[in-house]
């Protein structure tokens, strides 16, 4: 609960696991500062004959920093009872050039950054009466990227015997695995 452990930003945590043989584990991460989310929209374009719908997210950067982006889209179909409820939530993929966790480094000199991912196709209003797109920013420390950025790598390889071995990082002293912080701002985009 957050009352017995409150988590602030800009403090180092660090966590030590014995095992009872003596076996020690530790690791240390740093709480990053929340950075809003500005702008949540819904864009629409024409592919030939086929209309298609992104999400388009915007925020303004703060310092030499790492992000991950991530989302979720529900909806309520159109010949649901009034009543009705949104539906199971379904993941939103932002793919980058390098990866497709939807995480992103930036420089302390890229002030304003954007992300898009797309969402539906034009049938979109004959199939739903109301859509909710769920969207978080996350910023993360250095550790919790590089671990996300070379699992990402990993699965792309997976099953591939000509891939290259791809090399996971720890921060875990005498371990291996990340032990990472984030902080998190969300926005909430209903669609009628």
């Amino acid at each position: 609960k957050r009352e017995f452990l409150p988590i602030k930003v800009g403090v180092a945590y660090s966590l030590t696991v014995q095992a009872p043989d003596g076996s020690r584990v530790t690791a240390t991460t740093t709480v990053p500062a929340n950075v809003p989310l500005e702008a949540v929209k819904i864009d629409s374009s024409m592919i030939g004959s086929v209309k298609s719908y992104r999400v388009l997210a915007s925020w303004q950067n703060r310092s030499d920093t790492y992000y991950r982006v991530k989302g979720s889209i529900r909806n309520i179909g159109q010949n649901a009872p009034v009543n009705a409820s949104y539906g199971e939530p379904e993941t939103i993929l932002f793919t980058m050039s390098d990866n497709t966790f939807g995480l992103l480094s930036a420089l302390s000199n890229d002030n304003s950054l954007n992300v898009s991912a797309s969402i539906c196709d034009g049938t979109i209003r004959k199939k739903y009466r109301s859509i909710l797109i769920n969207l978080s920013l996350l910023q993360t420390d250095a550790a919790y990227y590089r671990y996300h950025l070379a699992l990402d790598a990993q699965l792309k390889a997976a099953g591939n015997p000509f891939a290259e071995a791809v090399i996971i990082p720890t921060n875990i002293q005498g371990g291996l695995g990340c032990f990472g912080s984030y902080n998190q701002s969300t926005k909430t985009v209903v669609l009628n």
